[in-house]
């Protein structure tokens, strides 16, 4: 059963983060985004999809615990695709980098990653390289991207950068 908390009181927007980044489990994370969703911006998203992908993609239960929360899940995809818009280069990478590892069903994962790929499109030739390639990574590893139109896109964004490229992520 999916059965949501009532909805708290709002939190200062450091200690959800805060709240969010020590979150013992999956369970945990989904409950803080039952309680303080309605509060949530893209960093705070970035943040709970990131440790959600931590905390599922190497559990042996991920695919039940998937079908279990599915409610949930759809209702975190809406709210987060909500915010995409406003969010920064990093917690959009976040975002979907987390919901690679997720597993999460075809028609979520497919509007969540469509949804991140139009959000980021515009900016990409501003992203830091770390973060063009957390987001083709997960566009590819989960299978759902922007096409080959926004695969040349990253490429495009990242050519410039390429001079500067250090293998050990100084310079």
């Amino acid at each position: 059963m999916d059965e949501a908390p009532a909805r708290a009181a709002r939190i200062d927007a450091p200690l959800l983060n805060a709240r969010l980044s020590k979150a013992q489990d999956a369970d945990e994370l989904l409950g803080l985004f039952a309680r303080h969703g309605w509060q949530m911006d893209g960093m705070h998203y970035g943040n709970l999809w990131n440790k959600l992908g931590r905390q599922l993609r190497e559990s042996s239960g991920r695919q039940a615990w998937v079908a279990r929360h599915a409610s949930t899940l759809k209702r975190l995809v809406s709210a987060t695709t909500s915010h995409l818009r406003t969010c920064g280069a990093q917690p959009l990478a976040n975002v979907a980098h987390g919901a690679a590892h997720v597993g999460l069903p075809a028609a979520l994962a497919s509007e969540l990653f469509r949804a991140a790929c139009e959000a980021a499109e515009p900016a990409l030739e501003r992203w830091a390289p770390r973060h063009l390639a957390n987001l083709g990574w997960a566009c590819a590893h989960a299978g759902h991207g922007g096409g080959a139109r926004f695969y040349a896109a990253i490429a495009a964004a990242a050519r410039p950068q390429l001079a500067a490229f250090n293998p050990l992520g100084q310079g």
